[in-house]
């Protein structure tokens, strides 16, 4: 079945552009199968996504920020880890809307809610979310995720950190976002790096 990309700061800004991982996609978590149009045509799961992800982070949910490419279960790719915060347009809204919702996304209404906000602001953006105009529209989902869909895109001007998983090059992958790690995994995360940089300058 094919499935459509449905899915301390401090450290975080310190592994930017530094570091790659490799990303495994495994299936799909809480939301709705949608009907959407415009930028792109036909049904996705506005989901969170479950991946494995080269023991960085361990087993992770994301959110999908591309609706270009693709993916099956099993699928993986190369990525670079990068804080939302180093970007620009749509995709910086989107970590903004993920940074501050991550966590209150906690069944199908609100994970459906959560990423139908993310595609708004990254292929429409404007002051309010309105899902049956523009370059992206949706049908299908509940009147509750519509609901949450409204809440959390007012959280889109509010800075909040999220980790960015940009497809390598040619990988065919599939842009992914998360949450910002536990302090703990951050620590972790930075030495991870550290070690990474000092093998390669060797």
């Amino acid at each position: 079945m094919k499935f459509v990309a449905v899915c301390s700061a401090v450290a975080l800004a310190g592994v930017s552009n530094a570091l790659v991982t490799h990303m495994t996609f495994n299936y799909i978590g809480l939301g709705q199968l949608v009907t959407v149009s415009g930028h792109w045509d036909g049904q996705a799961y506005a989901s969170s996504l479950n991946f494995t992800s080269s023991a960085i982070y361990g087993n992770i949910y994301t959110y999908c920020v591309d609706l270009d490419n693709y993916i099956h279960a099993g699928d993986n790719w190369d990525a670079n880890v990068l804080d939302s915060q180093s970007l620009s347009g749509g995709l910086k809204e989107a970590g903004n809307i993920l940074g501050n919702a991550f966590f209150q996304a906690d069944n199908a209404d609100k994970a459906a809610g959560l990423q139908l906000a993310m595609w708004e602001a990254i292929y429409d953006g404007g002051a309010t979310l309105d899902l049956s105009v523009g370059n992206f529209k949706s049908t299908g989902e509940t009147a509750a995720a519509d609901a949450w869909a409204q809440t959390y895109y007012a959280y889109r001007t509010v800075d909040a950190h999220a980790v960015y998983f940009q497809p390598v090059a040619g990988s065919g992958g599939q842009g992914q976002m998360t949450a910002v790690p536990e302090p703990a995994t951050m620590i972790g995360l930075g030495t991870m790096a550290v070690a990474l940089l000092k093998r390669k300058r060797r």
